[in-house]
């Protein structure tokens, strides 16, 4: 299970997105950045219920994200949505 630290208030969900990119895109921080916002789950899986509040609050800022990606990271789905679905579907057809 993910270490929690005291994450700092004031990141966007911009900057978060930019932060969870990685472990959203594959289910792991392989890059230690989830530390930037007081995780530690460096090697190991993200945990899952921490990734699912993170995805509900950040997925459209995520996807934003990856919009700007000339070749996305984790292929084709992210892990996240593969995990805990997208709601708002139409959103990632857009951003394709």
């Amino acid at each position: 299970m993910a270490k929690r630290r005291a994450a700092p208030p004031h990141l966007s969900d911009d900057e978060q997105a930019r932060i969870w990119e990685v472990a959203f895109s594959c289910g792991r921080d392989y890059f230690n950045y989830l530390l930037e916002l007081g995780l530690d789950c460096h090697e190991r899986p993200v945990d899952r219920e921490i990734a699912k509040e993170a995805w509900g609050r950040l997925r459209t800022a995520y996807y934003k994200l990856r919009a700007t990606r000339a070749v996305p990271i984790g292929g084709e789905t992210p892990w996240a949505e593969r995990e805990f679905g997208n709601p708002d579907g139409e959103m990632r057809a857009r951003m394709k």
